[in-house]
């Protein structure tokens, strides 16, 4: 039936990848990751502001546009081969973002090392938790993404109200 494709996709999945779409993924994120490395000190200087960045010689609006680009060649090709998974990003960012501080230089690839190791630990949950089911992926990293939102939300308020 044809619903069954998209349910897939809408919840995540990692069933039925293989090596191929592994390749084929890495050449994209391969591309971003270089990007990535190029934006370090764009970035950083941009976390100080756009008169900063400016004076130390970047383009602020080049700068983002360069960082939106990598971030379309890492999400586009990571949606197509497992679908959405919500939360998932959030979560490995601040908890990267606690672990090795604002520095893009350690925050991006922490961060990235993080994503892989959570989504192949909700992917053994999501195989396991019930026998004879697979969970979608998405449940298992909402579940995991919902409390950080929670919290980020929750001490944003906190800082505004104090």
């Amino acid at each position: 039936f044809l619903a069954a494709p998209s349910l897939a996709f809408l919840g995540g999945s990692l069933a039925g990848r293989g090596w191929s779409d592994a390749w084929a993924l890495a050449v994209y994120l391969g591309l971003a990751a270089v990007a990535l490395a190029l934006l370090v000190k764009p970035l950083d200087a941009l976390a100080l502001g756009d008169e900063v960045a400016r004076s130390l010689g970047f383009s602020p609006t080049l700068a983002r546009a360069a960082a939106v680009a990598a971030a379309a060649l890492l999400v586009g090709p990571s949606t197509w081969a497992v679908g959405t998974v919500p939360l998932l990003g959030l979560a490995c960012a601040q908890a990267a973002r606690r672990l090795w501080g604002h520095g893009h230089a350690a925050l991006t690839p922490g961060a990235a090392a993080l994503g892989a190791i959570l989504m192949l630990a909700a992917d053994a949950v999501a195989r396991s938790l019930l026998p004879g089911t697979e969970l979608p992926l998405g449940t298992v990293t909402a579940l995991v993404g919902l409390p950080v939102l929670v919290s980020v939300a929750w001490e944003a308020a906190w800082r505004r109200a104090y």
